[in-house]
């Protein structure tokens, strides 16, 4: 399942904000009506419930901006598992993508730098697996000292260990 131009992602949810993104608008969905009052028109078929699940990333550093360039490559139906550091993974299915500055900031305010996470996506929960971060990180074959401090796109290393997100 879901092999063919897929890519699998790992993002680190470790900070005091992210936790609070995770439980507030991911394990938590947002409200349609939110969404839309920030000119984003996702296709109906995306909520349940009128609701749905979304993460942001910020662009990251001004000159280089990082995140930017993922993000771009962020494609309908790719997988990212969210790696809490002190909670189960969280297994999604990427579902649309945006930027939009002003719905991030509805949702998550801004960082100390002023910064927001505007580089939006909206996700569908396939799963909480009952897993910690380093366990998972080592049945991937990352080094003990590797503190996964980055968003990493792990496709061939995922499919090479599990066959499928299944």
């Amino acid at each position: 399942m879901f092999r063919n131009n897929v890519n699998v992602y790992i993002m680190p949810i470790g900070s005091e904000d992210a936790v609070n993104h995770m439980n507030n608008t991911l394990l938590n969905k947002v409200d349609k009506q939110t969404i839309l009052s920030h000119g984003v028109n996702l296709p109906e078929s995306l909520f349940e419930d009128n609701k749905i699940n979304v993460w942001g990333l910020a662009p990251g550093q001004r000159t280089n901006q990082p995140n930017v360039r993922q993000w771009q490559g962020f494609n309908q139906h790719d997988i990212v598992i969210f790696v809490p550091s002190k909670f189960n993974l969280i297994v999604t299915e990427i579902l649309w993508t945006t930027r939009n500055k002003g719905l991030a900031e509805t949702l998550w305010g801004v960082d100390k730098n002023g910064e927001t996470w505007e580089l939006i996506f909206f996700v569908k929960i396939l799963g909480i697996i009952e897993k910690d971060k380093r366990s998972f990180l080592r049945e991937l074959g990352y080094s003990e000292r590797d503190q996964l401090m980055g968003n990493r796109r792990i496709t061939d290393r995922f499919f090479s260990r599990y066959l499928s997100i299944d």
